[in-house]
């Protein structure tokens, strides 16, 4: 027996051991730790092209030498052969040789070539898609795209914009250029725009010089809404707006004579508009709508009260597209406005006069341009005010202790589950929790008074920074009852005042845990949680007279099918896992076909280091058992085609599945429910999608196949439902046990998962696998 025992240690560490293996050279061959075994390779010397005068959110660049995007800030070195890529909602402004300046809009691509023996000056950019801005005052420039090049005298400045999938707009703002194509050239001289469409020529346009836009010719807009509503205003007469978003076919819309302003309802993206009339156009207007940014206004909380004469501390959330932010106060009763610009987010104000004010913070990006505020917060500066009052904490007794019988050995099971245990206490919380009623139940908030004040005023918040409370009362007493609350956590804070209208200072917030009721009146951090007094006095009388009780009690009734005794034998036919226990450990490799919506079609593939895969199934009785299968896995995915797609960004994605199912012991199928995610596709811009998860529910089968005494496998189907989602699922399993001990089992197999996923107009579908190492009880 000593030898067996240790044979099995040494099985089991042996397992260990290569376990610890197969995950270090997985992590390895992920790159996600050092590789001692891999050949260095030199990197080439580069020469410097540059640098980045500012970029605004996320800007990468790769080298040449290398396969990874990198994050790029200003004052970040640029050299030859570079990427350069801005993502969605970004910019950035290059500086290259002989002060040539660059000016890049978002989810746009250039590489910066070498330059040649002949022209060593001369600056080249390779252009691949996108809107950019070049001048040089000091050196020709070289633009090239597959199909075609632009070639920019010195002190030329030039914009150019990707209107379609082959279709470019080229406008020359100083100077002149000259356009290549097979050996053929064109030359465009200032205030001309040259229209490109499959890669070719097709019409050059002259811009009216007493046909334009009035305001700025670029605008960046933030918005908090799905769409921004645009004003525009022109001098000159129009007959159409163009309208063409970055990468997009171009939208025209027709005027009324004599119209001179629009509204236009503009998505996030890049936007080129100009006036026609004619056939003559008037100059671009750029602008960008971007999604604003939250901005969260710490301190102080709305309706605060502040002393005057005092150094107030007001502090917000730091934003990181934010270059610097703009303090405004503004006086409710004046309508008198207080601005102040600060770099850091936080500002220490002094109030010399009484007052009812909103402070709110504008966001100032490097550009120059304001992100909006999305709420403001109402205070009152106030000269004699009240302190905060002291929250009480109650003083209750601790209820009578009672004595609980001993428990029956006699009627207890000779081998209890562990995993049974766990679920009847959790199904007995639940019942016993539900037969409560919060409507019964009253919640009692007690301060200490202040000198002088004669009113109290409370406010409960379901969130910390008291934006949008659920109650806010004013109140005679030194406490509050609150009844028909639902159950939850709370946030509490009181504030003094009199009825002359002096105010009081706010007590700092407490936080209070009403989300279980309690078995007797208590006290829940600081509240205390107790009975309604009228329902004790509802309560029906107790009888306690033998008599009564005798003359009322139901007549006895025999019932024969109470007796009869149900005795069914175990036979070789009924299933062999029982009262069992199975945890594996699982590395996975996945693959999905994404199809969305305006023929969006994406690849991707992943990976997780490792997935837990649990099951048990334990007997309810001598003709039942339950069935619980649980499985967890984190995917990182990417696409599958870089190139194809430049923009798209990994996506991380949680796969979580749960099955209970209840079966007959002598029959292979059991049926129940299953609760799992879904994922789905969504377009977050022109040229990258976003997978999201939503939560399904569903009936399931599951089918136990061969159940020899060594080799054992599952297969499962599900029909799930959710928010807007409707998949089916199948996943399966097969393991065979290479170590077979006295209680635990050592196995090896393979787990197989497929899914397609409905989503509005969209569809996906994805396969997963891999090896699985683990163990049963």
């Amino acid at each position: 027996m000593m030898r067996k025992r240790f044979s099995d240690r040494k099985l089991v560490i042996g397992t260990l051991v290569l376990l610890i293996i197969e995950v270090t050279w997985l992590l390895m061959h992920l790159q996600m730790i050092p590789n001692p075994f891999r050949t260095a390779t030199p990197r080439m010397e580069q020469q410097p092209a540059g640098y980045v005068v500012k970029s605004q959110h996320e800007l990468r660049k790769r080298g040449l030498n290398s396969l990874v995007w990198e994050n790029s800030e200003s004052n970040d070195t640029l050299y030859y052969f570079d990427s350069v890529l801005t993502l969605s909602q970004s910019s950035a402004t290059l500086y290259l040789h002989e002060q040539t300046e660059v000016h890049l809009s978002e989810n746009t691509l250039v590489t910066i070539e070498p330059q040649t023996m002949a022209q060593d000056s001369q600056i080249r950019l390779k252009f691949t898609r996108g809107d950019l801005r070049a001048r040089n005052p000091y050196a020709s420039t070289k633009i090239e795209s597959k199909e075609w090049s632009l070639s920019l005298n010195q002190g030329s400045e030039v914009s150019l914009r990707q209107t379609g999938s082959d279709d470019f707009e080229v406008e020359v703002l100083k100077g002149n250029l000259e356009f290549q194509k097979d050996s053929k050239t064109s030359a465009l001289a200032e205030s001309q725009v040259l229209k490109i469409e499959d890669n070719k020529i097709s019409e050059t346009l002259k811009i009216e010089k007493d046909l334009k836009f009035q305001g700025p010719d670029y605008q960046r807009i933030y918005s908090f809404q799905d769409e921004a509503k645009i004003p525009l205003t022109w001098k000159g007469q129009a007959e159409k707006i163009q309208i063409v978003p970055l990468g997009e076919e171009k939208v025209v819309k027709t005027l009324e004579p004599g119209q001179s302003a629009e509204n236009l309802d503009l998505r996030p993206g890049k936007y080129t508009l100009r006036l026609l009339k004619d056939g003559k156009v008037s100059e671009a207007k750029e602008i960008e709508v971007w999604k604003a940014p939250t901005l969260h206004l710490l301190a102080p909380f709305p309706r605060d009260r502040v002393r005057t004469q005092e150094n107030i501390s007001f502090i917000w959330s730091y934003m990181p597209e934010a270059r610097e932010y703009k303090f405004v106060i503004t006086d409710n009763r004046t309508g008198q406005i207080v601005e102040k610009r600060v770099k850091d987010n936080a500002i220490d104000f002094n109030f010399l006069d009484e007052a009812d004010v909103q402070w709110k913070v504008i966001g100032i990006d490097a550009d120059g341009f304001e992100i909006p505020s999305p709420y403001a917060n109402q205070i009152f500066p106030r000269h004699e005010i009240f302190s905060a009052p002291k929250l009480l904490d109650p003083k209750l007794r601790a209820p009578a202790s009672k004595k609980k019988p001993k428990p029956d050995s006699s009627n207890l099971r000779p081998r209890s589950s562990l995993f049974t245990w766990i679920l009847h206490n959790l199904i007995s919380s639940a019942e016993a929790q539900s037969k409560k009623n919060s409507a019964d139940y009253e919640a009692v908030f007690a301060w200490e008074p202040v000198s002088g004040a004669d009113i109290y005023t409370i406010e409960i918040s379901d969130s910390a920074d008291f934006r949008s409370p659920k109650l806010s009362k004013q109140v005679k007493r030194t406490e509050f009852i609150w009844s028909g609350f639902s159950l939850g956590t709370y946030y509490w804070r009181v504030a003094a005042g009199s009825s002359k209208g002096r105010m009081g200072l706010f007590s700092e917030p407490a936080k209070v845990q009403l989300e279980k009721l309690p078995e007797t009146a208590s006290n829940n951090d600081g509240v205390l949680i107790r009975k309604k007094p009228e329902l004790e006095k509802k309560r029906d009388p107790v009888v306690t007279k033998t008599e009564v009780i005798f003359n009322n009690a139901p007549a006895t009734q025999f019932d024969e099918k109470r007796f009869e005794e149900k005795t069914v034998l175990a036979t070789d036919d009924q299933r062999q896992l029982k009262d069992t226990y199975l945890l594996s450990w699982t590395p996975v490799w996945t693959g999905w076909t994404l199809n969305g919506e305006n023929e969006l079609k994406a690849k991707l593939n992943g990976s997780t280091q490792g997935a837990a895969h649990f099951q048990t199934e334990q007997l309810l009785s001598q003709e039942r058992s339950y069935f619980v299968d649980v499985f967890y896995a984190q995917y990182k995915w990417q696409a599958t085609d870089e190139l194809t797609y430049p923009f798209q960004e990994d996506q991380s994605y949680t796969d979580f599945k749960t099955q209970i199912l209840f079966g007959d012991n002598r029959s292979s199928l059991l049926r129940g429910g299953v609760l799992q995610t879904l994922p789905y596709i969504e377009r977050s811009d022109l040229e990258k999608v976003e997978i999201k998860t939503a939560l399904a529910i569903g009936p399931s089968v599951y089918v136990t196949g061969a159940n020899s005494e060594r080799a054992k496998s599952g297969h499962s189907l599900a029909v799930v439902a959710g928010s807007q989602v409707f998949g089916l699922s199948t996943q399966h399993h097969w393991r065979f046990l290479f170590y077979k001990g006295d209680s635990t089992s050592l196995s090896i197999g393979v787990r197989a998962q497929g899914d397609l996923v409905f989503h509005d107009r969209s569809f996906s579908g994805g396969w997963s696998g891999g090896l699985s190492l683990g163990f049963e009880h």
